[in-house]
């Protein structure tokens, strides 16, 4: 099944699940080199780990095996996504699409195309396409798949709404946004992605200056739920530009590292502290 499942950041060690899953892959790559899936769900692994250039090598094989395999062209489109090569990203899509029509139809391309056209400026294109995958019966919460591959997780679909809630602010359409997100609150109350959404309300109250109603919202999440570390940097950001306090701003990610010992929010830590003293020189040269 395609996946728009980011892959590990800075300081992030990849998941022992990933690292079982190579080593079972690997013998039967090695066994059996011209079967598909096995490169297929070897490139997710090694995308989900960083390794962005392992993860186009096999999919490059995928595609030479199975030209017509809507999901190793997605899953290319993604990596190139990830690391903003928009051009390629498209030209993935597109090879995909000249080998299998349909493919058009499929909910992650209309999704990878909506970030692509709003990365490139094309927003009504982009809000576009995302209209057109809110109408899919995948959008449904409950909906049957039927293990079918091109099935929405939960965590894709709240991609979708939160998409098309920027891309509505970003063209000044800040009512049908706001409903947009009342829309997914409804959606997907008490779901791990529950989270995403508040924060997304909380940039929104921040576009209509309510501030302390944005840190109210972020405030209320707690360490041991999903997307704890992103709350907290949105904290820290809101504290350093609209507040301009620096000790609040550091006491966010000092919360994180206490909170989530380890080594990346230790570094996360460092290039907070990095980030102040830059502020206090470039304030001190003013």
């Amino acid at each position: 099944m395609s996946s728009l499942f980011q892959p590990a950041g800075p300081g992030q060690s990849a998941s022992p699940i990933l690292e079982k899953a190579a080593a079972i892959l690997a013998p039967v790559i090695t066994v059996a080199p011209c079967l598909s899936e096995p490169l297929y769900f070897m490139a997710q692994v090694l995308y989900l780990s960083g390794n962005f250039d392992g993860a186009q090598g096999n999919l490059q094989r995928c595609i030479e095996l199975d030209p017509e395999w809507s999901d190793a062209h997605l899953l290319l489109a993604q990596i190139y996504l990830s690391q903003g090569q928009y051009a390629e990203c498209s030209q993935s899509l597109e090879t995909g699409v000249s080998h299998n029509f349909k493919m058009r139809e499929h909910p992650f391309y209309l999704l990878i195309k909506a970030k692509v056209l709003k990365q490139t400026g094309k927003l009504a294109e982009a809000t576009q396409m995302l209209r057109m995958c809110m109408s899919l019966p995948e959008m449904k919460r409950g909906a049957a798949t039927g293990g079918k591959a091109d099935t929405l997780s939960v965590s894709e679909r709240v991609s979708v709404y939160l998409e098309l809630a920027e891309l509505l602010m970003l063209n000044g359409e800040q009512h049908e946004a706001t409903k947009i997100i009342q829309d997914a609150i409804h959606a997907f109350r008490d779901t791990p992605e529950e989270i995403r959404i508040v924060v997304a309300n909380a940039d929104m109250c921040l576009s209509k200056g309510e501030v302390e109603m944005a840190l109210s919202m972020l405030r209320d999440v707690k360490p041991n739920q999903p997307y704890y570390i992103e709350v907290k940097k949105k904290m820290a950001d809101i504290y350093l530009k609209v507040r301009k306090d620096t000790k609040l701003y550091i006491a966010c990610y000092r919360e994180l590292s206490e909170q989530l010992p380890g080594a990346h929010t230790s570094l996360l830590l460092g290039d907070a502290y990095m980030k102040i003293q830059e502020v206090f020189s470039c304030n001190s040269d003013q």
